[in-house]
Protein backbone atom coordinates (compact mmCIF):
# COMPACT_ATOMS: atom_id res chain seq x y z
CA UNK A 1 0.00 0.00 0.00
CA UNK A 2 1.37 3.58 -1.02
CA UNK A 3 0.80 6.07 1.94
CA UNK A 4 0.27 9.57 0.08
CA UNK A 5 0.41 12.55 2.11
CA UNK A 6 -1.36 15.85 0.90
CA UNK A 7 0.01 19.07 2.23
CA UNK A 8 -2.02 22.69 1.81
CA UNK A 9 -0.34 24.79 -0.07
CA UNK A 10 0.87 27.87 1.87
CA UNK A 11 -0.66 31.56 0.94
CA UNK A 12 1.66 34.06 0.33
CA UNK A 13 0.04 37.51 1.54
CA UNK A 14 0.87 40.36 -0.19
CA UNK A 15 1.96 43.67 1.03
CA UNK A 16 -0.34 47.01 1.01
CA UNK A 17 0.48 50.38 0.90
CA UNK A 18 -0.06 50.34 4.21
CA UNK A 19 2.08 48.05 5.67
CA UNK A 20 5.09 49.69 3.36
CA UNK A 21 4.53 53.11 5.25
CA UNK A 22 4.48 51.35 8.68
CA UNK A 23 7.58 49.58 8.10
CA UNK A 24 9.17 52.34 6.54
CA UNK A 25 8.10 54.42 9.93
CA UNK A 26 9.56 51.62 11.96
CA UNK A 27 12.61 51.45 10.23
CA UNK A 28 13.29 55.41 10.88
CA UNK A 29 12.81 55.43 14.14
CA UNK A 30 14.22 52.23 15.43
CA UNK A 31 16.98 52.05 13.03
CA UNK A 32 18.04 55.55 12.04
CA UNK A 33 21.07 55.29 10.06
CA UNK A 34 21.87 52.70 6.93
CA UNK A 35 24.06 50.93 8.51
CA UNK A 36 22.16 47.25 9.59
CA UNK A 37 19.00 47.65 8.25
CA UNK A 38 19.02 44.43 6.20
CA UNK A 39 20.31 42.29 9.21
CA UNK A 40 18.23 40.16 10.77
CA UNK A 41 18.22 42.33 14.13
CA UNK A 42 15.83 44.83 13.34
CA UNK A 43 13.37 42.90 11.72
CA UNK A 44 13.61 39.93 14.14
CA UNK A 45 12.71 42.33 17.20
CA UNK A 46 9.72 43.68 15.05
CA UNK A 47 8.21 39.92 14.87
CA UNK A 48 9.27 39.34 18.50
CA UNK A 49 7.02 42.88 19.62
CA UNK A 50 4.38 41.52 17.61
CA UNK A 51 3.88 38.38 19.69
CA UNK A 52 1.01 37.95 21.69
CA UNK A 53 2.57 37.88 25.04
CA UNK A 54 5.01 40.54 24.38
CA UNK A 55 3.57 43.25 26.83
CA UNK A 56 4.01 46.33 24.36
CA UNK A 57 2.47 45.24 21.37
CA UNK A 58 3.63 48.00 19.65
CA UNK A 59 3.91 46.47 16.17
CA UNK A 60 1.14 43.98 16.16
CA UNK A 61 0.58 45.39 12.39
CA UNK A 62 3.91 43.09 11.15
CA UNK A 63 1.95 39.72 12.34
CA UNK A 64 0.66 39.41 8.89
CA UNK A 65 4.41 38.30 7.62
CA UNK A 66 7.25 36.58 8.73
CA UNK A 67 10.22 38.90 9.88
CA UNK A 68 12.14 37.47 6.67
CA UNK A 69 9.47 38.56 4.91
CA UNK A 70 10.22 41.48 5.74
CA UNK A 71 13.49 41.86 5.70
CA UNK A 72 13.59 40.85 2.15
CA UNK A 73 10.26 43.51 1.45
CA UNK A 74 13.05 46.23 2.67
CA UNK A 75 16.10 44.72 1.05
CA UNK A 76 13.83 44.20 -2.45
CA UNK A 77 12.92 47.91 -2.36
CA UNK A 78 15.82 49.17 -0.79
CA UNK A 79 16.21 52.38 -2.44
CA UNK A 80 12.68 53.48 -2.76
CA UNK A 81 12.15 52.69 1.20
CA UNK A 82 15.72 54.51 2.09
CA UNK A 83 14.21 57.55 0.33
CA UNK A 84 11.42 57.49 2.05
CA UNK A 85 12.87 57.22 5.35
CA UNK A 86 15.34 60.22 4.81
CA UNK A 87 11.68 62.07 4.20
CA UNK A 88 10.42 60.95 7.10
CA UNK A 89 13.15 61.44 9.43
CA UNK A 90 13.51 64.83 8.30
CA UNK A 91 10.06 66.05 8.93
CA UNK A 92 9.59 64.52 12.48
CA UNK A 93 13.56 65.82 13.54
CA UNK A 94 15.19 62.22 13.44
CA UNK A 95 18.75 61.86 13.53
Amino acid sequence: MLLTCHVAPSVRTSFTADEDTLLMKYIATYNPTKKNRSGNALYKCLEANASFSHADNKWNWSRTHSWQSWQNRYRKNMEEFDRKILKYQKKKGIE
